[in-house]
């Protein structure tokens, strides 16, 4: 009759030192109040110069293989300014100039930066994209992590997304998005399981950057002569391309 009893007490005890960790700090449905939480944690996350180190893994459910793709990577950033790799292609974006590099094929893509003063948390994670189709979210504080969770309506592309981060620095920990796979993207066989999509983004090793760093600025890359652009002979193996009419 004791041992019985066990894993109900087990439970009760796991429970009670998670409520100890555990504090909701904020629950709505407000987009407003969403939107500003989200501009809060961007501000904490790149309101100082930083270079972090990057993984992201995305994995389909619903699959017979269901093995993460992996992407490693590294960012640099200050304000606005960003330099980062993901596997083999490299981005470098400064006040006048978004350049792409793919190491690979050694190509090099210049487009003419437009500062819209939106900065996306990761890809083209931006604030609007989060907010918009939101059902309810929710803040709160589980030991040293602040955790935002975003629920979305039916039918959304996304289902949910949860980012975490440092309580002490605010600094981003990681992100997790799961999304619905559209329907004219299942099989036959997988429409029973309502498959999904997750990406999540994990973000360690921070360290402040360098005053003396470099790697945003463009004349590493190419030099302009006379309206024409060329590779400095360190990308002397890379062909140039304009990919925007305005430069």
């Amino acid at each position: 009759m004791y041992n019985s009893r066990i894993p109900t007490v087990v439970c009760y005890i796991l429970l009670l030192l998670m409520l100890g960790n555990f504090r909701l700090i904020a629950q709505s449905s407000d987009t407003a109040k969403l939107v500003a939480e989200l501009r809060k944690m961007q501000l904490d996350a790149k309101s100082r110069p930083v270079s972090y180190d990057i993984r992201i893994t995305y994995t389909r459910s619903g699959t017979a293989d269901d093995t993460a793709d992996t992407l490693y990577g590294n960012m640099n950033i200050s304000g606005a300014r960003m330099h980062y790799s993901l596997n083999d292609v490299e981005t470098i974006v400064n006040e006048h100039y978004t350049i792409v590099l793919f190491k690979n094929n050694k190509s090099m893509y210049l487009t003419q930066t437009v500062l819209t003063g939106e900065i996306g948390f990761t890809g083209d994670l931006s604030v609007p994209k989060i907010a918009a189709d939101m059902l309810d979210w929710s803040v709160s504080i589980q030991g040293k992590q602040k955790i935002l969770l975003v629920r979305y309506q039916p039918g959304a592309p996304y289902n949910r997304t949860t980012f975490v981060a440092d309580v002490s620095s605010g600094f981003l920990i990681g992100i997790r998005i799961i999304m619905n796979v559209p329907p004219q993207n299942v099989d036959e066989k997988e429409k029973d399981a309502m498959p999904t999509i997750e990406i999540y983004s994990h973000f360690t090793n921070y360290k402040p950057l360098p005053a003396a760093y470099r790697g945003f600025d463009e004349s590493i890359y190419f030099i302009r002569d006379e309206g024409t652009f060329k590779t400095t002979p360190a990308y002397r193996d890379y062909q140039i391309f304009k990919a925007s009419p305005n430069l």
